[in-house]
């Protein structure tokens, strides 16, 4: 019976675990660029740069989570909604210790809009 329940209950709360955005009014978002090419730089800098988007929607836009491919990427987002027509950004901290060559580094937004999943990406090189 205990392993009948579990069965159940399961994929009930996966279910509501990956839905976490659908109870919220979606909106539109548009970024000025997914991409920053930071360039060449020199192992053991540590660069910052905003990625910049507009709430092309109408209602409130709200950004749950920005996640890093690895720890030499930090992204900082406010967590207010951006009101429709207003614009807004992620700063991007990067830090080129141990990371010689060339760099792809992804970062993913989740957001209230569809799709709910948005890719941003840091490129170069890190001179040793």
């Amino acid at each position: 019976m205990k392993k009948f329940l579990l069965l159940l209950i399961i994929p009930f709360l996966i279910f509501c675990q990956n839905n976490n955005n659908l109870k919220l009014p979606l909106t539109e978002i548009e970024f000025h660029s997914k991409t920053w090419n930071m360039g060449e730089i020199s192992e053991g800098e540590i660069i910052e740069t905003f990625f910049t988007f507009k709430n092309i929607g109408t209602k409130p836009l709200l950004i749950s989570n920005a996640k890093a491919g690895c720890g030499c990427i930090v992204p900082k987002w406010s967590k207010a909604p951006i009101p429709p027509g207003e614009n807004g950004y992620i700063q991007v901290t990067f830090n080129s210790k141990g990371k010689p060559g060339p760099q792809n580094k992804l970062i993913s937004l989740t957001t209230n809009t569809n799709p709910n999943i948005h890719k941003l990406r840091v490129v170069g090189k890190v001179v040793p």
